[in-house]
């Protein structure tokens, strides 16, 4: 769990992500999974706390096992679902439904932040495929 506290509190820290390459997507991505499929005892897959520098984006890509909610913090970027492509703002909450495809671009020069919510048709079955676009061109 996140906390050793008698409740399981977790906390959004910046300081705490580590930096990758997500999904094909361009540059680097903050992330830290507050809670992942460990902490609970249902089909939760995990929840992520996401940082997107200017210009940086997660890749296009689908589940086939999985679905994830996009939920924008602060900031702001254009997001592709299904071929559709949107610019979304703070307070925004985007699904990602079972087979579909997804991915954001941080168009902006200010960071966009979110959280990241997946659950699992089957406990602890998570699953990517990549579908090489960084969606830097749309």
């Amino acid at each position: 769990m996140e906390s050793a506290d008698r409740l399981p509190i977790g906390r959004l820290n910046r300081n705490l992500m580590t930096y990758l390459f997500a999904h094909g997507g361009k540059g680097e991505c903050g992330i830290r999974m507050v809670w992942d499929q460990q902490d609970f005892r249902n089909n939760w897959g995990f929840l992520a706390h996401v940082l997107l520098p200017a210009g940086v984006s997660i890749g296009y890509h689908r589940h086939d096992l999985m679905e994830e909610t996009y939920v924008v913090i602060n900031g702001s970027g254009r997001i592709t679902v299904d071929d559709e492509t949107e610019v979304v703002y703070e307070g925004a909450v985007i699904p990602n439904r079972i087979g579909g495809s997804h991915g954001i671009y941080n168009h902006t020069q200010d960071d966009l932040e979110m959280l990241v919510v997946a659950v699992c048709l089957e406990q602890g079955k998570l699953d990517t495929v990549d579908l090489d676009d960084d969606l830097t061109e749309q």
